[in-house]
């Protein structure tokens, strides 16, 4: 039907923008692809809500926006049950999906963290202990989504696999 190559033109479009680094216009398109499927009674996949909240992280990241790290989360969290539901097989994705939402809460950790110490102080001494409870309780929302993701690659594809080598990189950062 019509409306499938304007959502696949443009999520493509996305992809190519947050690619060069245009993360604006790369929501934009994503929300294109949102969009065109409502008009047609069709409602957000859990990819489209993925590829949304992935891409709004990355730009609140950028302006230390915490409450829109907070949104872009949710969103990502939305898409891992909706993910959960639609492939229950599909336990990588699952992984990858795992893993956003830990960076989300990597993320707010860092500049919760940031805020309590100042920014010049934790640039001193990046691996310190983390006296901040706020920030600890992202640091341990992320421990746990990152060990999920390792347990999911590990289980699916073996502990010697780049993907499950990355988690664990990923969960002893948070450590």
């Amino acid at each position: 039907e019509a409306w499938e190559f304007w959502e696949t033109m443009y999520r493509n479009f996305a992809w190519v923008l947050s690619s060069l680094n245009q993360e604006a216009k790369a929501i934009e398109y994503v929300q294109k692809a949102i969009d065109v499927k409502e008009r047609v009674g069709r409602t957000a996949s859990w990819f489209d809500l993925w590829d949304l909240g992935r891409m709004k992280a990355v730009t609140a990241l950028k302006v230390n926006a915490k409450d829109d790290i907070k949104e872009s989360q949710a969103v990502v969290t939305k898409a891992l049950w909706l993910h959960k539901e639609a492939e229950p097989g599909d336990q990588v994705m699952r992984a990858k999906i795992w893993h956003t939402v830990g960076e989300c809460a990597f993320a707010l950790g860092h500049l919760e963290e940031s805020a309590a110490i100042g920014s010049d102080t934790l640039a001193g001494s990046p691996n310190g202990p983390c006296k901040n409870s706020a920030a600890l309780t992202h640091y341990r929302k992320a421990l746990k989504c990152f060990k999920e993701s390792h347990k999911l690659f590990k289980a699916t594809e073996g502990a010697r696999n780049p993907l499950t080598g990355g988690e664990a990189q990923a969960t002893a950062w948070t450590l």
